[in-house]
C-alpha cells in the first residue's frame, strides 16, 4: 500500500564554518558516469511521548552543517567540464520528506536473513568456503534470476563494488575521500543459474571478487580515465551493501532507528541492517508484481 509523506518545508544546510572555495578535479574513479546518482534514505523512529520535535529538527540541521566542513565537497554540486569533471562551488538543498508515493515495481524483502539461515548457507557449500557477502550475493541472484523466467541463453550478471583502499600500492593519500570502490561483475546464463546450486552462484560471486588486484584497479583507473564507463543493465542485478555502514546508529534524540532503506529501490538490491539483530541483514530489491511470489518462494528455500 503507497504512502504519501508531505514535504512541509524545504532549507538550505550550509557548512557551520568557513570552507576553501576552490576548485577540485574528481578521481578517475569518481568520474563514473555509473557512480553519479544520490540516493535518498529513510530513517523510520518510534514515536516518542513528549518528543522535543523542535529541538530534534536543529539536531538534524546541526548535525548536517558541522559534517559540511570537513566534507566541503559535498556542500557544492558537480559540473561536467571535459577532459575532466571538476567541482563548481554551490550550495545545496535538504529536502525534508520527500513523497514515498508513485507506481513502481513490488519489493521483495526478507527481513529475517539472520546468522543462523547464512550459517546454514555456508554449511550447504561445505568444504569450500564462502563469505557471508558471497553466499547471500550468490543466493539472491539466482533466486532473482529464477524468478523473472528468462530464457535459458539469456546472460545475467550481477554487479557491486570492491573496496580497493586497501589494495592500492602505493595506499590512497592521506585525506582522500573520494570512492576508493571498483565495480565487478560476475555473469553466467539464466540455465547455468537454475540448473547448478548455490554453490555455482557463490564462486562466480567470489571469483570475481578475487580478480580484483592492484593490477586490476589500475586498469580499471586508466580506462575510466580515458573513455565513459557503460552498465549493461538488461539482465543485470546492481548490488550494494550498506549493512555495514552503521545507519542503523544514527540517533537524532529518538534512539537509534527502527527501520532505514532507501526511498526508492529501482533496478537496485540493497543489503540492509535489521534493528535488534546483530550481524543479521535484509534484502530490499524491486522485482516485478508477476515475478514477486517466485522470488520469494525461491530465497526462502535454500535447499534448491
Amino acid at each position: 500500500m503507497a504512502s504519501n509523506v508531505n514535504v512541509t518545508e524545504t532549507i538550505i544546510i550550509t557548512p557551520s564554518e568557513p570552507t576553501p572555495n576552490h576548485v577540485l578535479r574528481l578521481s578517475a574513479l569518481d568520474s563514473k558516469l555509473f557512480a553519479r546518482f544520490v540516493t535518498d534514505y529513510m530513517f523510520v523512529y518510534e514515536p516518542r511521548h513528549g518528543a522535543d520535535q523542535a529541538a530534534i529538527t536543529e539536531n538534524v540541521k546541526t548535525a548536517l552543517s558541522r559534517a559540511l566542513v570537513p566534507y566541503y565537497p559535498l556542500s557544492q554540486l558537480g559540473r561536467r567540464d571535459r577532459p575532466g569533471p571538476v567541482w563548481a562551488r554551490a550550495r545545496p538543498e535538504a529536502r525534508l520528506g520527500p513523497s514515498l508515493a508513485g507506481p513502481g515495481p513490488a519489493r521483495g524483502s526478507r527481513p529475517g536473513d539472520s546468522p543462523g539461515v547464512l550459517g546454514e548457507m555456508k554449511d550447504l557449500l561445505k568444504p569450500r568456503r564462502h563469505t557471508s557477502f558471497e553466499v547471500l550475493a550468490g543466493h539472491v541472484w539466482r533466486s532473482w534470476a529464477r524468478a523473472l523466467g528468462l530464457a535459458p541463453e539469456q546472460r545475467v550478471r550481477v554487479f557491486f563494488g570492491i573496496n580497493v583502499r586497501e589494495r592500492m600500492r602505493p595506499g590512497l593519500p592521506t585525506g582522500f575521500y573520494g570512492n576508493g570502490v571498483v565495480h565487478v561483475c560476475a555473469e553466467a546464463s539464466a540455465g547455468e543459474l537454475a540448473g547448478n546450486g548455490l554453490g555455482f552462484a557463490a564462486g562466480l560471486v567470489a571469483r570475481a571478487k578475487e580478480g580484483v588486484g592492484e593490477e586490476r584497479v589500475r586498469e580499471v583507473v586508466e580506462s575510466v580515465s580515458s573513455k565513459w564507463e557503460q552498465v549493461e543493465f538488461v539482465g543485470t542485478l546492481i548490488l550494494t551493501q550498506w549493512s555495514r555502514l552503521g545507519l542503523e546508529m544514527v540517533d537524532f534524540g529518538l534512539g537509534r532507528p527502527v527501520q532505514v532503506s532507501p526511498v526508492c529501490s529501482g533496478r537496485f538490491c540493497t543489503f540492509l541492517p535489521v534493528h535488534g539483530v546483530e550481524n543479521a541483514v535484509k534484502v530490499n530489491l524491486g522485482v516485478p508484481v508477476t515475478a514477486l511470489d517466485q522470488y520469494l518462494s525461491f530465497v526462502k528455500n535454500i535447499n534448491e
